[in-house]
């Protein structure tokens, strides 16, 4: 008979993400004050619905040369610039 389980792994919900740990746990996750503090706000980041795979978005995000050579000219100038203009 085939081995039909899954694996169980550590997982805890903090700050509207939930946090696996593939193997034990090198430290607990760290506990920020500013969660708690009215004067402070949470704002989430990467919120999109992208109709893609897991592979393409991982590729654009963990490409380095991603932005300087699709983005070239629009993330920064495609010259540098001269003395004086910045």
């Amino acid at each position: 008979m085939p081995n039909l389980s899954t694996p169980a792994y550590h997982c805890e919900a903090r700050y509207g993400y939930a946090w696996v740990a593939l193997e034990e746990p090198l430290a607990p996750i760290l506990d920020a004050e500013e969660e708690h503090d009215p004067s402070y706000r949470r704002i989430p980041q990467f919120y999109e619905v992208w109709n893609t795979s897991a592979f393409r978005l991982m590729e654009n995000s963990f490409d380095n040369a991603h932005f300087a050579f699709v983005h070239k000219g629009h993330v920064r100038p495609a010259q540098p610039a001269a003395a004086g203009e910045i």
